[in-house]
């Protein structure tokens, strides 16, 4: 599962039971024990990040373990990610992070680029990805931004 973690996040704009909440350190958490099971934030989500539950019909996204972060650790996928893929750390260690690994992935793959850096349409994302190909070839958007849908519709009710 892809994970954005965006700053003006389309999945809790989109939400009309507001049970998509941001957590410790700007986690955007969902509160299963609220979901109605609507399926808005997934199908306006310009990741397609949340996931429902088939289960227990709720929707359900990493949360960046919060929980754990809270204490000083870090996330378990980078704590388990044997291939060291995944770090975690200060937005300016990421950035300078991906700017080295950027430079290394350019020489077999010239149009490599860094995803998610600056800004963009959603407010930005705390994720960042060194691509080797375009992110369409990943599933990722070009342009993340807010559906217009949304966007008029929090306007009006807001």
């Amino acid at each position: 599962m892809v994970v954005m973690y965006c700053q003006k996040p389309v999945c809790r704009l989109s939400c009309f039971e507001d049970v998509i909440l941001y957590g410790y350190s700007n986690a955007v958490v969902i509160d299963e024990n609220k979901c109605v099971d609507c399926g808005y934030c997934r199908t306006n989500c310009p990741f397609n990040v949340p996931r429902i539950d088939p289960e227990r019909n709720k929707s359900t996204k990493c949360d960046l373990c919060f929980d754990r972060i809270e204490h000083g650790m870090i996330p378990s996928c980078a704590k388990t990610c044997t291939a060291e893929a995944i770090s975690f750390g200060t937005k300016v260690d990421m950035i300078k992070l991906a700017e080295e690994r950027l430079k290394e992935v350019r020489m077999s793959h010239p149009n490599a680029q860094i995803y998610g850096v600056p800004p963009n349409g959603v407010g930005g994302i705390h994720m960042m990805y060194v691509l080797p190909e375009p992110p369409e070839v990943y599933g990722l958007p070009k342009d993340q931004k807010t559906p217009d849908s949304i966007d008029l519709w929090r306007v009006k009710w807001s």
